[in-house]
């Protein structure tokens, strides 16, 4: 278990995250101009490097069992009659920080949320009418000790039905594929998925945390970049056949890409958010639209409204729900508080006409 920091060390954190963020902004007011890292045609295959040999198998899971941990509602539910689906949201927030939370799916088999966290720790996220909990499920396999952290930094989730589950993993990047369990949960051990070189050579913080299926075997890619990103970031599709094609992302000024996920309705979602101070941030939903390989935001779902905490949501995961949509949101990186889990529930979110699902 990590330690939890003191006030003295928050203080530190908060002052040379405001010293890094001012250095930012004006590294971005002195830039030359708007054009971005110059980006490959998207129409151009990437060929994917030669799988890295195979790794032995980590020890087992070290930690005990731990009973389910109950997520306490703190605001809502909200109405939000604003957003392009009316949504009503509540948010919730556990005692203990769950780890970070970095990536959030739906496991349409077991019928709940499963999470993954920073750490590589696993959870089954229930959600109820008025309730939501977690049950620690321990780590993703080939990532316990003797990992290390910076080998251990999951941060995407992508269910591939019957294939199993692809997870994004950044310092150490690349993309593992673990088998379903019997119960359809995330087992071991995985597969290297590999990937194009431009996506290994992206700085250590920096990599892929928007991953989804793309509905034909293969993955959508999102760079993550940071807030000073200039110009579009670079987006991937990973064939079922092996296949790359490169693409580019646009998204909101200022916004960053958290996490994606495949709705119900078989359209591209993708949960943003932008630094508005220390610690705190604006997130919302949007759809995308796809030009070939290229994706830009189509309009947005949901914007959290105010009351909200303003914490760091990274993970995003959808499910059906008869007519409605239902959308969990989760938060990473919150030493402060517990994890934040915010529920939202879409009326008639159906795909508009002119969005599309890929290349």
């Amino acid at each position: 278990m990590r330690r939890r920091p003191g006030r003295a060390d928050r203080g530190a954190r908060r002052l040379a995250g405001g010293l890094l963020l001012i250095a930012g902004l004006a590294a971005c007011a002195a830039a030359p101009g708007p054009a971005g890292p110059a980006i490959p045609q998207p129409s151009v295959a990437e060929a994917a490097p030669p799988a890295p040999a195979p790794r032995p198998r980590a020890v087992p899971d070290p930690r005990p069992a731990v009973p389910a941990i109950p997520a306490h509602p703190v605001v809502g539910p909200l109405a939000v009659p604003t957003a392009a689906c009316p949504a009503r949201v509540t948010a919730y927030e556990t005692a203990e920080r769950l780890g970070g939370l970095s990536g959030l799916a739906w496991d349409a088999a077991a019928g709940v949320f499963v999470a993954i966290a920073d750490d590589a720790g696993v959870y089954r996220i229930r959600v109820g009418d008025d309730a939501v909990s977690a049950d620690p499920l321990g780590l993703l396999a080939d990532t316990a000790p003797p990992r290390t952290g910076t080998w251990r930094d999951a941060e995407a989730l992508a269910p591939l039905g019957p294939a199993g589950w692809a997870v994004s993993f950044e310092r150490n990047h690349r993309v593992w594929i673990y088998p379903a369990g019997a119960d359809g949960l995330i087992a071991g051990p995985p597969v290297d998925r590999p990937i194009p070189d431009a996506w290994r050579a992206l700085a250590a913080n920096t990599g892929v945390e928007a991953l989804a299926a793309d509905g034909a075997g293969g993955l959508i890619a999102i760079e993550e970049g940071s807030p000073f990103t200039l110009g579009s970031r670079a987006v991937w599709w990973l064939a079922a056949d092996g296949q790359t094609t490169r693409g580019r992302y646009r998204g909101g000024a200022g916004f960053v890409p958290g996490d994606a996920t495949r709705a119900p309705d078989g359209s591209l979602l993708v949960l943003e958010r932008r630094p508005t101070g220390f610690a705190s941030f604006t997130s919302r939903v949007v759809r995308l639209a796809a030009d070939g390989p290229d994706l830009a935001v189509a309009e947005t779902l949901l914007a959290l409204p105010d009351g909200i905490p303003a914490v760091n949501f990274e993970g995003l995961a959808v499910a059906a729900d008869g007519a409605d949509w239902r959308v969990l949101l989760a938060s990473d990186d919150d030493d402060d508080r517990g994890t934040v889990l915010v529920t939202a529930r879409l009326q008639g979110c159906g795909r508009p006409e002119g969005t599309a699902n890929g290349p």
